[in-house]
């Protein structure tokens, strides 16, 4: 799912999906685990590769140029108090459908 999000003075796409995780992942150690758990947990620093990654892979999948860096994004956070708790609330809708208690109860298929 791709949100849009103003920041850096800009409507910009963000996602965080698998492959933006997986960089958040890489780039900061966090395993799996913990990213069902993120939220009062995370750095400063942890916070604002969170940002850059839903960015960076909104930007590609909407198939615009992404040509702006970590210290970038600190800086876009800094001039707006809320873009963080919306990023994060972001980033929280965007898993639920991998939480099973969030992704509610599928009806079996049923035959013919």
């Amino acid at each position: 799912m791709i949100n849009e999000i103003k920041i850096g003075g800009e409507l910009r796409p963000v996602k965080f999906g698998f492959n933006s995780l997986a960089e958040f992942g890489r780039i900061t150690g966090l395993k799996l685990q913990d990213l069902q758990n993120l939220g009062s947990s995370l750095t400063i620093e942890q916070v604002i590769v969170l940002v850059w990654c839903g960015l960076r892979y909104g930007a590609k999948k909407e198939g615009k140029p992404f040509d702006y860096t970590v210290e970038d994004v600190g800086d876009w956070l800094d001039e707006d108090p809320n873009l963080v708790a919306e990023m994060l609330n972001t980033y929280g809708e965007s898993q639920a459908p991998f939480v099973p208690e969030k992704a509610g109860k599928k009806k079996p298929i049923r035959g013919k």
